[in-house]
């Protein structure tokens, strides 16, 4: 009988009828049983940061997790808080890991990241790991610091060194509950893939492009749930919390992802992170990455669908098109501004990237270029956010 009603009290809980208290850290199996469930993910984000993992993190775990239904958010949160498998050290024994432990102060810490107000400002992170020096952002705190003062090498904490994350590395904004995945910083070929006979004239000459700081950009595209979470609107034609949202123009984009902390990534960034270390025209075999006129059912799809690229990035290519923070200019890459490049300094259309679920496959290439106007809202216009 006692089981029964811990049961009964543990589902109350996932279903956000009772305050939660957690039943110690979380199995997998109580994670399978919630992800199955249709635990809300905000619910779910909630159970995972105040209540633990119990169990080790491995790419078997992954899949099953995925199997079961979990967003990429939840994937990433459960990643970063579950206990790491055991590393060997020459001539010692095999010591594991052992995570931090969760305390009352979680909901201030939280609390305490989403009161930012400036991403950029080098005394929030400092004042924000003086506070909490092992807290659930303090890698990101870290990485951020490095980013506004690169001269003053990693930032410490403690005896701990920061340290670049490798590419495709995820992390779960707090303040609209996306994944954003970690893009290191290169040298990439921007325009006309090789081969590619499908090229438009603005798609040329293919260059030499320097990215010189790394980034984060959305794993995927904003959802209508995130959307709904920051500016309290969803203007989309096609609904569902999982769907990208739609019908948005570039400055309702711009200021989304500025309310986030956020930006709209360059053109440049863009196709970079689009390619992930490749020069193929796509990243992948087209139906099994992107939803396209040839399989779409002329729709939108929950984001993450489809298989992600090299840096852990899905729908880069289909579903909607992204808007980028650059105006057009078909000679851009003419004029040989290949550091950082952040496209002309004005103009009378914004360039889209990606595709959408209306267009057909030459549309659907790493390197093509759109534009409309900045107040266009269709039905087929999304986007995704950056930052460093």
């Amino acid at each position: 009988m006692r089981l029964l009603f811990a049961a009964l009290a543990f589902a109350l809980m996932a279903a956000g009828q009772a305050p939660l208290r957690c039943p110690g850290k979380l199995s997998e199996e109580q994670l399978v049983k919630l992800i199955g469930g249709k635990v809300p993910e905000p619910r779910l984000l909630q159970f995972v940061n105040q209540c633990g993992i119990g169990f080790a993190w491995s790419e078997k775990v992954r899949a099953r997790l995925k199997g079961a239904g979990a967003t990429p958010a939840v994937l990433s949160a459960v990643e970063s808080k579950a206990e790491k498998p055991a590393r060997l050290s020459a001539g010692s024994p095999a010591k594991p890991v052992v995570p931090p432990a969760q305390t009352d102060k979680t909901s201030a810490e939280i609390s305490y990241w989403n009161s930012i107000k400036d991403e950029t400002d080098p005394r929030f992170f400092q004042s924000y790991l003086a506070r909490y020096p092992s807290g659930i952002f303090a890698d990101v705190a870290k990485l951020r610091l490095r980013a506004a003062s690169p001269e003053a090498g990693s930032p410490k904490t403690g005896s701990e060194t920061a340290a670049l994350p490798k590419a495709g590395t995820t992390n779960v904004h707090p303040k609209d509950g996306l994944a954003y995945a970690w893009i290191p910083p290169g040298t990439f070929t921007m325009g006309c893939s090789p081969g590619d006979g499908e090229c438009f004239e603005d798609e040329n000459p293919a260059h030499q492009v320097t990215i010189t700081k790394g980034f984060w950009i959305g794993q995927t595209d904003v959802t209508q749930e995130a959307y709904q979470r920051v500016k309290g609107a969803n203007p989309s034609h096609f609904r569902g919390p999982k769907l990208p949202v739609d019908s948005i123009s570039w400055n309702e984009a711009k200021s989304y992802c500025e309310a986030a902390g956020m930006r709209l990534p360059t053109e440049a960034e863009w196709e970079y992170a689009a390619r992930a270390g490749i020069t193929a025209i796509r990243y992948g075999d087209i139906d099994q990455i992107a939803w396209y006129s040839g399989n779409s059912g002329s729709t939108t799809h929950e984001v993450s669908r489809k298989e992600p690229n090299a840096w852990n990035l899905y729908d880069m290519l289909g579903n909607v098109w992204q808007w980028t923070a650059d105006w057009y200019d078909a000679g851009t890459y003419a004029r040989g501004d290949n550091r950082d490049p952040q496209g002309p300094p004005g103009g009378q259309v914004r360039v889209l990237r990606g595709g959408s679920f209306d267009n057909d496959t030459r549309n659907l290439r790493a390197s093509f270029r759109s534009r409309v106007v900045p107040g266009s809202r269709d039905v087929s216009i999304g986007f995704r956010c950056a930052g460093n």
